[in-house]
Protein backbone atom coordinates (compact mmCIF):
# COMPACT_ATOMS: atom_id res chain seq x y z
CA UNK A 1 0.00 0.00 0.00
CA UNK A 2 1.63 3.23 -1.11
CA UNK A 3 1.09 6.90 0.50
CA UNK A 4 0.22 5.02 3.90
CA UNK A 5 -3.63 3.92 3.05
CA UNK A 6 -4.31 1.46 5.83
CA UNK A 7 -6.65 -1.31 5.35
CA UNK A 8 -7.57 -4.51 4.03
CA UNK A 9 -7.99 -5.73 0.34
CA UNK A 10 -10.41 -7.41 -0.51
CA UNK A 11 -8.52 -10.65 -1.01
CA UNK A 12 -7.33 -10.44 2.18
CA UNK A 13 -10.99 -9.95 3.44
CA UNK A 14 -11.92 -13.23 1.75
CA UNK A 15 -9.34 -15.00 2.74
CA UNK A 16 -10.22 -14.53 6.27
CA UNK A 17 -14.24 -15.05 5.77
CA UNK A 18 -12.93 -18.68 4.03
CA UNK A 19 -10.89 -19.42 7.52
CA UNK A 20 -14.13 -18.93 9.85
CA UNK A 21 -16.26 -20.47 7.50
CA UNK A 22 -14.53 -23.10 7.71
CA UNK A 23 -13.75 -23.53 12.08
CA UNK A 24 -17.89 -22.48 12.09
CA UNK A 25 -18.83 -25.49 9.64
CA UNK A 26 -16.69 -27.89 11.78
CA UNK A 27 -17.70 -26.92 14.91
CA UNK A 28 -21.18 -27.00 14.26
CA UNK A 29 -20.93 -30.49 13.26
CA UNK A 30 -19.01 -31.30 17.05
CA UNK A 31 -21.78 -29.94 18.37
CA UNK A 32 -24.41 -31.80 16.62
CA UNK A 33 -22.49 -35.03 17.45
CA UNK A 34 -22.12 -33.90 21.13
CA UNK A 35 -26.27 -32.94 21.44
CA UNK A 36 -27.00 -36.87 19.39
CA UNK A 37 -24.77 -37.97 22.70
CA UNK A 38 -26.23 -36.06 25.10
CA UNK A 39 -29.75 -36.79 24.34
CA UNK A 40 -29.12 -40.62 23.87
CA UNK A 41 -27.20 -40.74 27.25
CA UNK A 42 -29.79 -39.05 29.25
CA UNK A 43 -32.44 -41.11 27.52
CA UNK A 44 -30.30 -44.60 28.89
CA UNK A 45 -30.15 -43.08 32.25
CA UNK A 46 -33.86 -42.27 32.04
CA UNK A 47 -34.44 -45.83 31.16
CA UNK A 48 -32.82 -47.50 33.61
CA UNK A 49 -33.99 -45.07 36.41
CA UNK A 50 -37.26 -45.97 35.45
CA UNK A 51 -36.20 -50.11 35.40
CA UNK A 52 -34.51 -49.38 38.92
CA UNK A 53 -37.65 -47.78 40.28
CA UNK A 54 -40.13 -50.57 39.20
CA UNK A 55 -37.72 -52.82 41.15
CA UNK A 56 -37.42 -50.90 44.28
CA UNK A 57 -41.13 -50.65 44.44
CA UNK A 58 -41.78 -53.90 43.54
CA UNK A 59 -39.56 -54.93 46.81
CA UNK A 60 -40.41 -51.98 49.27
CA UNK A 61 -44.64 -52.19 48.45
CA UNK A 62 -44.66 -56.55 48.26
CA UNK A 63 -46.28 -55.78 44.95
CA UNK A 64 -44.90 -57.31 41.44
CA UNK A 65 -43.94 -54.77 38.62
CA UNK A 66 -44.07 -55.53 35.17
CA UNK A 67 -41.62 -53.23 32.52
CA UNK A 68 -42.63 -53.53 28.74
CA UNK A 69 -41.72 -51.83 25.70
CA UNK A 70 -44.21 -50.66 23.94
CA UNK A 71 -43.02 -49.35 20.41
CA UNK A 72 -39.59 -47.83 19.73
CA UNK A 73 -40.92 -44.50 21.19
CA UNK A 74 -42.53 -45.35 24.78
CA UNK A 75 -43.18 -48.00 27.14
CA UNK A 76 -45.39 -48.60 30.43
CA UNK A 77 -44.57 -50.20 33.63
CA UNK A 78 -47.64 -52.03 34.76
CA UNK A 79 -48.19 -52.58 39.08
CA UNK A 80 -49.91 -55.53 39.63
CA UNK A 81 -51.53 -56.23 43.64
CA UNK A 82 -50.80 -60.00 43.48
CA UNK A 83 -47.12 -61.21 43.62
CA UNK A 84 -47.18 -63.04 40.66
CA UNK A 85 -47.87 -60.38 38.25
CA UNK A 86 -51.40 -62.10 37.74
CA UNK A 87 -54.83 -60.34 37.02
CA UNK A 88 -55.40 -56.45 36.15
CA UNK A 89 -52.59 -53.94 36.68
CA UNK A 90 -52.56 -50.36 36.72
CA UNK A 91 -50.13 -49.25 33.51
CA UNK A 92 -48.03 -45.80 33.34
CA UNK A 93 -46.89 -45.12 29.90
CA UNK A 94 -43.84 -43.35 29.31
CA UNK A 95 -42.31 -41.76 26.25
CA UNK A 96 -38.79 -41.90 25.25
CA UNK A 97 -36.93 -38.45 25.02
CA UNK A 98 -37.02 -36.53 21.95
CA UNK A 99 -34.69 -37.60 19.09
CA UNK A 100 -34.17 -41.29 20.83
CA UNK A 101 -35.82 -44.58 19.86
CA UNK A 102 -35.97 -47.77 22.04
CA UNK A 103 -35.00 -51.64 20.47
CA UNK A 104 -34.59 -54.63 21.89
CA UNK A 105 -31.17 -56.01 21.98
CA UNK A 106 -29.91 -59.40 22.11
CA UNK A 107 -29.23 -61.84 25.27
CA UNK A 108 -27.37 -65.39 24.46
CA UNK A 109 -27.64 -64.65 20.70
CA UNK A 110 -31.72 -64.46 20.75
CA UNK A 111 -33.88 -61.23 20.76
CA UNK A 112 -34.04 -59.88 24.10
CA UNK A 113 -38.03 -59.91 25.50
CA UNK A 114 -40.09 -57.17 25.43
CA UNK A 115 -40.53 -57.02 28.88
CA UNK A 116 -39.63 -58.21 32.53
CA UNK A 117 -41.56 -58.70 35.88
CA UNK A 118 -40.32 -57.84 38.83
CA UNK A 119 -41.35 -60.06 41.88
CA UNK A 120 -41.47 -59.74 45.85
CA UNK A 121 -40.12 -59.75 48.13
CA UNK A 122 -36.56 -59.32 47.00
CA UNK A 123 -37.38 -57.63 43.55
CA UNK A 124 -35.59 -60.48 41.07
CA UNK A 125 -36.96 -61.45 37.53
CA UNK A 126 -36.24 -64.33 35.64
CA UNK A 127 -35.28 -62.56 33.26
CA UNK A 128 -31.94 -61.34 31.59
CA UNK A 129 -33.31 -58.23 29.17
CA UNK A 130 -31.68 -55.66 27.00
CA UNK A 131 -32.81 -52.40 25.30
CA UNK A 132 -30.74 -50.28 23.23
CA UNK A 133 -31.32 -46.64 22.92
CA UNK A 134 -30.70 -45.09 19.91
CA UNK A 135 -30.71 -41.36 17.94
CA UNK A 136 -32.91 -40.87 15.85
CA UNK A 137 -30.91 -38.62 14.10
CA UNK A 138 -28.11 -40.64 13.38
CA UNK A 139 -28.27 -44.39 14.10
CA UNK A 140 -24.49 -44.69 15.19
CA UNK A 141 -24.67 -43.65 18.55
CA UNK A 142 -26.32 -46.00 21.10
CA UNK A 143 -26.62 -47.22 24.61
CA UNK A 144 -27.46 -49.94 26.15
CA UNK A 145 -29.23 -50.51 29.53
CA UNK A 146 -29.22 -54.66 30.37
CA UNK A 147 -31.47 -56.14 33.43
CA UNK A 148 -29.43 -58.92 34.50
CA UNK A 149 -31.95 -62.53 35.58
CA UNK A 150 -31.57 -63.12 39.53
CA UNK A 151 -30.62 -60.17 41.02
CA UNK A 152 -32.36 -57.87 38.61
CA UNK A 153 -29.72 -55.39 38.56
CA UNK A 154 -29.75 -52.34 35.78
CA UNK A 155 -26.83 -51.63 33.80
CA UNK A 156 -25.72 -48.93 31.56
CA UNK A 157 -23.21 -49.74 28.83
Amino acid sequence: MKGGAAGFTLLELLVVLLIAGLIMALAVRSLSNWRNNTAVTNAAMQLAADIQDARSTAKLNNVCKAFSRVSTTSYTITTYTTPNCSGTGTSTSKSMLSSTLLALGTVSGAVSPASVNFRPPYGTSEETVQYVITSARTGSISRTVRVTGVLGKVIIK
